[in-house]
Parts: structure tokens; sequence; C-alpha cells
């Protein structure tokens, strides 16, 4: 038997059969945004890339850090600068925006650090990653002290500096380990 599909194609039905067997449809095209009867329809929801998760959780933890930092504003307002200073935060945060923005500019996402005051007027900012460790101390005075740590080898690192200043080729290269 023939079918004619238009005026100028006749097709075999039997051959169509045929060959629609032999050839099916490709899984990855079925249910790409439909489920198909026997999968998981969890499975064909598009994926969101790993980077842009990536981004998303840095994202996530810049802005708690930029409401932690606020907290402990509040708090020194509230029980006095006797421990930390709102100048030492007010720098830190400072730091943090200057160093994550001289790797934004190059299209790379630092990883946002662990963050915590220190006992007089510092505040601290640390990465670790395998076995390197950094760590970025920002006192209130101004001065700013990096520190790195290789815990493979035991090599170990340092340069101070200042807001004023520029970050280093050295202080790039160590923070350019805690890329995201």
């Amino acid at each position: 038997m023939i079918t004619t599909l238009s005026p100028l194609k006749e097709v075999d039905q039997e051959e169509l059969a045929i060959s629609l067997t032999r050839f099916p449809e490709p899984k990855e095209r079925r249910g790409r945004f439909l489920p198909s009867p026997s999968s998981d329809w969890s499975q064909n929801l598009p994926r969101i890339p790993k980077k842009v998760e990536a981004i998303h959780r840095q994202e996530q933890r810049h802005q708690n850090l930029r409401l932690y930092l606020d907290s402990l504003k509040n708090e020194a307002k509230v029980m006095g600068e006797t421990q930390f200073s709102e100048r030492v935060l007010n720098l830190s945060w400072c730091v943090w925006e200057k160093l994550k923005n001289s790797f934004q500019a190059r299209g790379m996402w630092l990883e946002v650090p662990d963050a915590c005051p220190g006992s007089k007027d510092d505040f601290m900012y640390t990465w670790s990653k395998s076995e390197h460790y950094l760590e970025c101390e920002i006192f209130g005075n101004g001065e700013i002290e990096f520190f790195y740590r290789n815990r493979n080898t035991g090599v170990v690192w340092g340069e101070d500096m200042t807001l004023e200043q520029d970050f280093s080729a050295d202080i790039l290269d160590k923070a350019l380990l805690f890329i995201e």
C-alpha cells in the first residue's frame, strides 16, 4: 500500500514503520522539558551550569559577609569600641571589595573568605583550600598584613601594605589560588 504525503512524494507505510523502529528518536530529545512516561520528571529539567551555581553561592557569601560586618558595627556602637572599632570594620569591607573587584575585572571570582574580629582592633580574613592557607589581617591604624603558608611544603610568605597601595603581584598570585 502506498500513501501520498504530498503531490510530489509517495511513501510506503510498511517501509516507513520499519525505518521508524530501526531509528527511534534519541532519548535526549524525548521529554527535554516534558517528562516521558518512564522517566523521573526532575531529570528532564534544564540544568544550571556549575559555574553559575558557584557564582550564586559566592554572591550569597558576599552578602552574608556584609551583614556580618554590619552586625559587628552595631555591636561596637552598643557595647562600645572596646574590642574593635567601626573604622577597622569599614576598612575590612574596603579591603575585601578592592581585592574582589581586582579579580572580577578579569572575569574571575575570588572565594569569599572566612572572617572574624581579632583581639585588639583588628579583623581577619582567611582562605583555606587543600594545602594553601592565606590570611589577611586588617588593623584599625590602617595597616594590612598578608600571610601565606603551604601546608605540604612548609613555604611561608608575608607582606604588609595599606589600602592606599595597590595589591602587589605577590598578593594577587597568592589570592589567585582561591579562585572559584
